[in-house]
């Protein structure tokens, strides 16, 4: 158990969007999913046909070799790109359809996302960076600023407020990005190689806050990952080859 997070907080934050989901209700749901990138006069082929289904409260893992579609497959899920065939729909919305504008407000609203190089903006402060995605959806800066202040304790941080990301070790920075994708009470968090720019042993912390999360408040994830130990934290891993999903296997 962490020592860091503060459960009153985590749990309160989340028992709206938790209580009383069933484990086998989606709460993310695609079919056919393509995604080709035409260069040149020619076509590469990332994503063909994929289908996938994710209960609220799991934790999924996708992992296969570099190529494979990992990395595109969460970015089209969560509508950071556009696929070029195929449905998508979040908590029973359609993704596809939504224009780019309509997705950047949807994703600040409803989504949390942890990247390997953090993706914090090093001119702004670590609340300043987590209070974004609230000022995105249209928060005002009072209350922005108290959720991000609480997301900061969360993790640990809450003294580190006005740190700027080139004050904090690896560690916090990805720490700082877990808070900043916990601040909007997401559906869902997407993960993209949380752990792959961390040593072992904060690597190991990191992972306890998220599998912790996942456990214990019903936080749905989806991460990409190398790592196999990484991977077997989670409730199922999908493996993807070719831009296709080549097996699957339950965990946990």
């Amino acid at each position: 158990m962490l020592n860091f997070i503060n459960r009153k907080w985590v749990y309160a934050h989340f028992v709206m969007k938790t209580v009383g989901a069933k484990m086998n209700e989606s709460i993310v749901q695609a079919q056919n999913l393509e995604m080709t990138y035409r260069s040149g006069g020619v076509e590469t082929h990332a994503l063909r046909g994929v289908n996938i289904d994710i209960p609220k409260g799991e934790m999924v893992a996708v992992m296969g070799p570099s190529g494979c579609g990992k990395t595109t497959l969460l970015n089209c899920l969560s509508g950071i790109d556009q696929a070029t065939g195929g449905q998508i729909t979040i908590e029973g919305t359609n993704l596809i359809d939504m224009s780019d504008n309509q997705k950047t407000k949807y994703r600040a609203e409803n989504m949390g996302f942890i990247f390997q190089t953090f993706n914090l903006l090093p001119v702004l402060t670590s609340i300043e960076n987590v209070e974004l995605p609230l000022l995105v959806s249209g928060t005002g800066t009072k209350d922005a600023r108290q959720k991000a202040q609480k997301a900061l304790e969360s993790v640990g941080l809450g003294e580190y407020g006005h740190h700027k990301p080139a004050q904090l070790s690896g560690g916090q920075r990805q720490r700082v990005t877990v808070a900043r994708s916990l601040v909007n009470e997401p559906y869902i968090v997407w993960a993209d190689e949380p752990t792959g720019s961390l040593d072992s042993e904060t690597a190991n912390e990191v992972m306890e806050l998220l599998t912790n999360l996942n456990r214990n408040d019903g936080l749905t994830i989806l991460l990409v990952t190398h790592n196999r130990e990484v991977a077997e934290l989670s409730n199922r891993i999908i493996h993807m080859k070719d831009g296709i999903i080549s097996s699957e296997e339950k965990i946990n």
